[in-house]
Parts: structure tokens; C-alpha cells; sequence
């Protein structure tokens, strides 16, 4: 079945690029497409859905969670997860990181989906 709502985003060319450098044409398509299905993760680049926004909100309210302290210091400095976050959702860390953290972080996504997004991003503020 087609998807004819999907449409492209900047965040695409990122993970394209980096599947490119270091695969054939047809092995990067593949790749990108599995990429994109993993989990939900391609209802990011719906025209008309509102899952990256969804998205962003659930790790704002982890970051405060978790974060407590640097959740303030946003707050405090009128910083918002769309600042960090939809790059981090959108691009699935690749805009960057290395290419070896890049697999590795891909991996996660496509063992535990969205979470393994939440998790290197709560981390990677926790550092």
C-alpha cells in the first residue's frame, strides 16, 4: 500500500547521507526505508500528523522527570524541546555523531523503536 501523505523532511537527507557514504544505491534505499518504518518512527514525516510534536512533549516531561535541574534551566532561559529535540527525533542522532555511535544508536532504534531516542537523549543530557 502506498503512503501518500508521507512527505519529506530535512531530517531524511541525514540519514540518506550517512546510509549513502557507506552503501550502494539500492542497499541505502532499503536501509532507509527500514529506518523509517522502525517502530514509528516514519510518522514523523506525515504531512498532517502531529506524532513528532506528541513526541517532543512526552520527552519534555521526561527531561523534567529526570532531569529536574536542567528542565528549570531551560525553562528559566526560554529554551523548549523543539530547540534539541526535533533534530534528535528527526535525524535520529546522525546530524552529530560518528558514524560507529551512529550505528550503534541506529541499532537500539531498531531493537526498542522510539525509547532507545528517549534514552540517548536523556543521556546525553545527564553527561
Amino acid at each position: 500500500a502506498r503512503v501518500y501523505d508521507f512527505g519529506y523532511c530535512q531530517g531524511m537527507a541525514f540519514l540518506a547521507g550517512v546510509l549513502r557514504l557507506h552503501m550502494c544505491e539500492e542497499d541505502a534505499f532499503w536501509c532507509l526505508t527500514q529506518l523509517l518504518n522502525a517502530k514509528c518512527h516514519f510518522r514523523y514525516f506525515y504531512c498532517h500528523d502531529s506524532a513528532l510534536a506528541d513526541t517532543l512533549k512526552t520527552f519534555d516531561y521526561f527531561v523534567m522527570v529526570y532531569l529536574p535541574e536542567l528542565h528549570t534551566h531551560f525553562l528559566n532561559n526560554g529554551m523548549t524541546c523543539l530547540v534539541y529535540g526535533s533534530q534528535w527525533f528527526l535525524t535520529l542522532f546522525s546530524y552529530r555523531l560518528g558514524f560507529r555511535q551512529i550505528v550503534e544508536v541506529w541499532d537500539l532504534i531498531l531493537q526498542d523503536g522510539i525509547v532507545a531516542i528517549f534514552k540517548v537523549g536523556l543521556h546525553s543530557w545527564s553527561i
